[in-house]
């Protein structure tokens, strides 16, 4: 057993293939960990902010079925080349898109607890307890007990608002957009159908649609 250089907590590598020193490992609150010898040595030497990102990055991919990034010695000296959310706000809107993917339109209920879930936000713990009071305090989520611990922030019951659905929901597509994607438009002529397709198919390529993915059981 060893320790993880992220977060300080006891895991157990898995090497794959020894001749390329590349290690695996997983718990509750990275998700999926996979780093080269290096990089594992050198994580040590990075601030906390730092190993937040990088906890946020393999947490979140983790989530979202994405295979886990190969983490060497490059991948951290250009962590925001990765997108991580960054900053306050944001990390508080990621957090409900996170909640809606997984059924809170449906207000369906959730539990977090700090010191496992900042992850999930890319943030300390303490930050992660101040998001949960900013989503609160604006009305965008329901809590129905929250236990404080000395091992972090324990949150029962956390619901969707209709205020925070319909937030999340005015960045989704509307419904003609998804006819536009699926649809071929004829006109009956052969040239010109091959003009209105090309275009068509242009439109799409500069539009950037926005999509909340589904979220597997486990966060």
């Amino acid at each position: 057993m060893v320790t993880c250089p992220l977060t300080g907590q006891t895991v157990q590598f898995a090497m794959d293939d020894p001749s390329k020193m590349i290690y695996h490992y997983e718990t509750p609150k990275t998700g999926k960990v996979v780093c080269t010898d290096v990089a594992l040595t050198a994580i040590e030497a990075l601030s906390d902010e730092e190993k937040n990102l990088l906890t946020g990055i393999c947490r979140n991919r983790t989530i979202n079925n994405e295979k886990p990034i190969i983490i060497s010695a490059n991948t951290l000296t250009n962590l925001a080349a990765l997108n991580p959310v960054m900053g306050f706000e944001p990390r508080a809107r990621h957090l409900i898109s996170i909640i809606y993917g997984r059924g809170g339109n449906e207000y369906q209920d959730f539990q977090f607890v700090s010191t496992r879930d900042s992850a999930l936000t890319y943030s300390s713990m303490e930050e992660f307890e101040r998001i949960m009071r900013f989503l609160k305090t604006k009305g965008w989520i329901d809590i129905r007990t929250t236990t404080p611990t000395t091992n972090g922030c324990f949150y029962q019951g956390d619901t969707m608002s209709e205020a925070s659905i319909a937030e999340i929901e005015k960045g989704l597509p509307k419904m003609p957009m998804y006819g536009l994607v699926s649809q071929e438009i004829t006109s009956g002529d052969a040239d010109m159908d091959k003009q209105i397709e090309q275009a068509r198919k242009l439109f799409l390529i500069c539009l950037p649609l926005k999509k909340i993915n589904g979220l597997p059981a486990k966060l």
